[in-house]
């Protein structure tokens, strides 16, 4: 009894301590260009920085044949690539998108009024940018000519949004004030049960060290893959195929 007891308390502590671990960022140097990947207590995070000034947006859709995150990237010749809008099953067993997705103001999914998403245009110079647009309920969303569907806004105005404290494998994106610099984020988990990674909070505050003034969750957990020049592909240990990507190619192709 005793045993079962000790045993108990042992692993609640252990628990505790995954679940309380914060992260001290003061030794990494956030100013580079590249960041190397930064190692959390069973997990990882990697950071690849774009300049939309020198890139071409490519959206990957398909809900009735599933694909790798690198599968699209090598298919479509991409120099980056994240995995984006959350999905489900209905009562037909059919995928459906969780969220908007608009690629030149042509709708392939239907918006979700709880969810964010990303937007993208381009400006009087007629260079590509990007805008966290917090609701998908929101008139906004008719401004923009493409809008890609997400999970939540978790740093908004510079401003670290509240939500519950779960640690999972997570992708992410973060914007510079201006929307010229887009952050991809995705932090893999090293435990099976995925119950490491970092919480919503935590992906907002080191998208703050990088000078993002607005960030956004996409599809997490198993779902989290990248691909990028960096690092190459990147995704979750217990990772699976998914329905929906957006991608980038330098102009230079």
């Amino acid at each position: 009894m005793q045993r079962k007891i000790l045993y108990f308390f042992s692993t609640l502590f252990l628990f505790a301590l995954i679940s309380c671990q914060t992260t001290n960022w003061s030794e990494i140097d956030f100013s580079q260009d590249y960041i190397p990947p930064i190692k959390l207590r069973n997990a990882t995070a990697y950071i690849s920085k774009i300049d939309l000034n020198s890139v071409s947006l490519v959206l990957g859709i398909n809900t009735q044949e599933f694909y790798s995150v690198s599968d699209f990237a090598e298919e479509n010749d991409l120099d980056y690539a994240i995995n984006s809008t959350p999905y489900y099953y209905d009562q037909n067993n059919q995928c459906q998108l969780l969220g908007l997705n608009k690629f030149n103001d042509q709708i392939l999914s239907q918006a979700q009024e709880k969810y964010s998403a990303l937007a993208f245009y381009f400006n009087e110079e007629n260079q590509l940018r990007a805008k966290v647009i917090k609701n998908q309920s929101s008139e906004e969303i008719a401004k923009y000519p493409t809008l890609i569907g997400a999970y939540f806004t978790i740093l908004q105005d510079n401003q670290i949004q509240e939500f519950k404290k779960y640690k999972r494998s997570r992708t992410a994106c973060g914007l510079s004030s201006d929307g010229r610099f887009l952050y991809l984020l995705c932090v893999t988990s090293s435990l099976k049960t995925d119950l490491s990674g970092m919480t919503y909070q935590e992906c907002a505050a080191l998208l703050q060290e990088l000078n993002c003034s607005d960030g956004l969750e996409f599809d997490g957990g198993h779902s989290s893959a990248m691909y990028c020049p960096e690092f190459g592909y990147i995704c979750a240990k217990s990772t699976k195929n998914i329905p929906a990507s957006i991608g980038f190619y330098r102009k230079s192709h």
